[in-house]
């Protein structure tokens, strides 16, 4: 596994499973923006994508809390996923 890989493995395994590596719990101030993307800015969610495209992952998956799931889908696929594609090749 890379570095960074492996790095954000632990920060996620520190927050999802505490007692697996002895670390402490954390906050939402911690965490916020570590392990999602909390923004309505395409440029945000580019950002924070292409950090794990330039770490090697090939499968990301993206979700959306808010109710207008047709709305979250329609601006990806106009906004952020050809920029990703462009950006995986």
């Amino acid at each position: 596994m890379k570095q960074q890989q492996r790095k954000l493995w632990e920060s996620y395994a520190c927050i999802r499973f505490p007692t697996l590596i002895g670390a402490e719990m954390v906050g939402t101030d911690t965490i916020k923006n570590k392990i999602a993307c909390d923004s309505a800015n395409a440029e945000d969610h580019i950002k924070f994508a292409t950090q794990y495209i330039d770490m090697g992952f090939n499968q990301l998956f993206f979700h959306s809390a808010h109710p207008d799931q047709h709305a979250f889908l329609e601006s990806y696929a106009r906004d952020v996923l050809p920029r990703l594609r462009q950006k995986s090749k």
